[in-house]
């Protein structure tokens, strides 16, 4: 028998369980791991392996969103052991129709059948009842629904030259959901260059990563010398360009290569040992804070800030928070 695994943010997965169980009963075959701000990113994908690997059934696993931290591991995951199915936009429906076919059909056959009743429940209503797909896809959005919702992004364009680096940020979770859905709304950024040597040499991971880009931005990983390189030459993609760090010793190799940045935001430095937490989410040790006193000294602005409305810590307000 097919088992079904739920990967999200927040409630959403217990949320999900709870729901469908409430219609239907109990459902022994749902596991379901739950990535709250406080969690342990290492923890929370060592306790996700750690079931996959229990498991001798085929899995279907569901996330929220693509480019989360769930979605990440479950891609992680799929790289390993092969044989299961990943499926983002997890909702109560595609649940219900496949919950009681487990036992029935193979897990490709449940996959499909949970996307298409996910999709098909998706439905645009106003005052006068329902919309049809094909108006709602014909009709102007912003009229529809107030908003148009596509101004927060952009359409596809070939790779130029010649781009402006507008947001740069440390963050050991790279292109996660907190900045795939909160930062680049925000700043829409035309390309995202995720600086890391170690990962440019792991084509698998690459094409995570690239496969969990937001819609119409390019996404890369390249080393902190091309990165540098094209700094210096002008050569970096065209229009608004986003950087991302895993760490700050990446950050400061590459500032040593010759990238120079206005600003540098730290939004993800995982707590250990030998550091400090100064701010939920990011930790600095005694050798952080002599990196990050030569960044400053060199004439770029430090600051500390996880989401785009959480008001930002000033690094020297971090420092003291050292002592």
């Amino acid at each position: 028998m097919t088992k079904m695994l739920f990967l999200t943010h927040g409630n959403l997965a217990s949320g999900v369980q709870d729901t469908v169980e409430m219609i239907i009963g109990p459902q022994d075959a749902i596991q379901t791991f739950s990535l709250h701000p406080t969690c342990d990113i290492q923890v929370f994908e060592d306790e996700v392996f750690s079931y996959i690997q229990s498991v001798d059934e085929e899995l279907l696993i569901f996330v929220d969103i693509i480019g989360g931290s769930p979605y990440n591991i479950a891609q992680k995951a799929l790289n390993e052991f092969g044989r299961h199915y990943l499926i983002s936009g997890l909702n109560v429906p595609m649940i219900l129709e496949i919950a009681m076919l487990l036992e029935q059909q193979p897990a490709a056959e449940l996959a499909r059948l949970a996307i298409c009743s996910g999709k098909e429940a998706v439905q645009l209503f106003n005052k006068d009842g329902l919309i049809s797909n094909e108006e709602a896809l014909e009709s102007n959005t912003a009229e529809l629904l107030e908003e148009d919702f596509t101004e927060a992004h952009h359409s596809d364009q070939a790779l130029g030259m010649g781009g402006e680096i507008v947001f740069a940020r440390v963050d050991f979770r790279l292109l996660h959901g907190q900045v795939a859905t909160r930062w680049v709304p925000k700043i829409r950024p035309d390309t995202i260059l995720i600086v890391d040597d170690a990962l440019y040499e792991d084509q698998e991971m690459i094409e995570v990563y690239r496969s969990a880009a937001p819609h119409g931005i390019q996404v890369f990983v390249v080393p902190s010398q091309v990165v540098a390189y094209a700094y210096q030459h002008h050569t970096l993609p065209a229009g608004k360009v986003m950087l991302l760090f895993r760490n700050i010793e990446q950050l400061d190799r590459t500032l040593e290569m010759g990238l120079h940045l206005d600003e540098i935001q730290l939004g993800g430095i995982p707590k250990t040992a030998t550091n400090k937490m100064v701010l939920t989410a990011v930790s600095l040790s005694n050798q952080d804070v002599e990196v990050l006193d030569k960044v400053e000294a060199a004439g770029t602005k430090v600051y500390i800030q996880i989401l785009p409305d959480e008001a930002a810590l000033t690094y020297d307000d971090a420092k003291l928070k050292m002592n």
